[in-house]
C-alpha cells in the first residue's frame, strides 16, 4: 500500500501556492493537494498498490500525556499574520471532497495523528510492500521493517532509518514537536526562564540502545537521574511509534475497513478531470 501523511502534503502545497504568486482559495488549495495525490498514485500504485490517504485528528492521544506537545506551533500560529482558522476551515473541506469522491481512502480516527495511521498500517497490513510519502523524519523508523519504504517529498528521494539519529532524537527530544531534551523538564520550549542544560558526546556517544536500564548506567553520574530516566520514558513515548497505544489497534481496523468501504466505488478519475487534472 501506499501511505501518503496528507499533513505534510498540505503544507507544501501552501508553500507552493504562495511561491508561485497563486491566491490560495479551496478551489485552489484542492487542485494542488488532489494533483500531488494523483503524480504519486500514478507514480507508485502498479509496485505499491492501493493508496491510504493519512490524515490528522484534531484531538491527539500524546497531548494527553503531554499538554506541550507541538505547543510551540499553535502558538506560532496565534501570532502568524496568516489567517489560520481560514486555511484549516478549506483544508477540512478539502479533506470532506476527497472522501465523497476518492476511490483511495481517506483516513481520519480520532487521537491519532497522520503517523500513527501511517505505523499502524505498516505494521498491521501484512499486504507488502508499503511506500510512505512523508517529509517527516519520525517516519524513517518504519523502514527498519521489511517491506516497507519512505519517499523524502522534501529532498525527492528514498530515505533510511537511521539508529543513532533516532536515538539522538530520543536524548535530545524534539524542538519542532515540542519534546525537550531529556535534561530539562516537560514545560522547557514555553518557559522562557528555562535553563540551558546541554547534553555533550560524552553522553550521547555511550547510549547503545533505547533502554531505562541504559540510560540509568551512561548517566549514573547525575545526581537527578531518576528525573532524567522519567524524561527519557517521556521521550520514548512521545516519539517511539512502537509505542502508541494498544488500544488504537483494533480501533484503526475497524475505521480502515468503514473507510475503504465507503469510498472504494468512487470514481477518481472523474474527480481528477473535473478538477482539469492532467491524466497523462
Amino acid at each position: 500500500m501506499i501511505f501518503i501523511d496528507l499533513s505534510g502534503l498540505f503544507h507544501l502545497s501552501l508553500y507552493r501556492l504562495e511561491k508561485a504568486g497563486v491566491d490560495l482559495s479551496p478551489h485552489s488549495l484542492e487542485c494542488s493537494l488532489a494533483q500531488s495525490i494523483f503524480w504519486f498514485k500514478k507514480k507508485y500504485q502498479e509496485e505499491y498498490g492501493h493508496v491510504v490517504i493519512c490524515c490528522d485528528s484534531k484531538s491527539n492521544w500524546r497531548r494527553e500525556v503531554f499538554p506541550y506537545y507541538k505547543q510551540r506551533r499553535r502558538d506560532k500560529r496565534d501570532t502568524d499574520e496568516k489567517d489560520w482558522n481560514s486555511i484549516f476551515d478549506m483544508f477540512s473541506m478539502v479533506k470532506a471532497h476527497f472522501k465523497q469522491n476518492l476511490q483511495e481512502t481517506v483516513l481520519e480516527v480520532d487521537d491519532l495523528e497522520g503517523d500513527d495511521l501511517i505505523a499502524l498500517g505498516c505494521k498491521l497490513i501484512n499486504r507488502r510492500p508499503h511506500l510512505i510519502i512523508s517529509s517527516d523524519k519520525d517516519m524513517t523508523q518504519l523502514t527498519a521493517l521489511p517491506g516497507v519504504k519512505m519517499w523524502h517529498v522534501l529532498h525527492q528521494d528514498f530515505a533510511q532509518f537511521d539508529e543513532k539519529a533516532f536515538m539522538l532524537q530520543l536524548l535530545k527530544g524534539d524542538r519542532s514537536d515540542g519534546v525537550p531534551s531529556i535534561l530539562c523538564e516537560d514545560n522547557h520550549f514555553v518557559d522562557e526562564n528555562a535553563p540551558i542544560r546541554r547534553l555533550t558526546k560524552k553522553y550521547t556517544d555511550a547510549v547503545s540502545f533505547p533502554s531505562e536500564a541504559e540510560i540509568r548506567r551512561v548517566f549514573s553520574d547525575q545526581p537527578d537521574l531518576d528525573k532524567i530516566v522519567e524524561h527519557f520514558n517521556r521521550n520514548l513515548l512521545l516519539i517511539d511509534l512502537d509505542k502508541i497505544p494498544s488500544k488504537y489497534i483494533e480501533i484503526f481496523k475497524k475505521e480502515f475497513m468503514e473507510a475503504y468501504r465507503a469510498q472504494k466505488n468512487n470514481n477518481s478519475d472523474a474527480y481528477y478531470t473535473q478538477l482539469g487534472i492532467n491524466m497523462e
